[in-house]
């Protein structure tokens, strides 16, 4: 579960748009939270994590990891609950920002 919370945590990263879906009652995950979740370490839970498309619709794992070429071409933005519960992420095409800060974030995860 560790190394799916990992790989997920390097294709996070984060949109501004607004006209895409967008958790109600949820916190979006910035990108200074996620950098300092992986500098401490401390990641939410997320057994019962829902991935939805930016419309909204549900996507199943499976279908995910089968996205060809998924962490160059795509990321996930997270969004939890007060309880510090992994509760959504949103699929959604990378930008030329969100390429650069996954190279920042995977820095952070390979300085020991």
């Amino acid at each position: 579960m560790k190394k799916i919370f990992l790989l997920c945590f390097i294709l996070f990263t984060f949109s501004c748009k607004e006209d895409t879906y967008k958790p109600e009652g949820l916190h979006f995950v910035s990108q200074e939270e996620m950098i300092e979740m992986v500098r401490e370490g401390r990641f939410p839970s997320g057994d019962n994590t829902v991935i939805k498309n930016e419309e909204g619709k549900i996507i199943s794992r499976d279908s995910v990891l089968s996205i060809p070429n998924l962490s160059e071409n795509w990321t996930l933005d997270m969004y939890i609950n007060e309880d510090f519960e992994l509760v959504e992420m949103i699929l959604r095409p990378a930008t030329a920002e969100d390429k650069k800060f996954k190279e920042r974030l995977q820095g952070e995860v390979e300085t020991p």
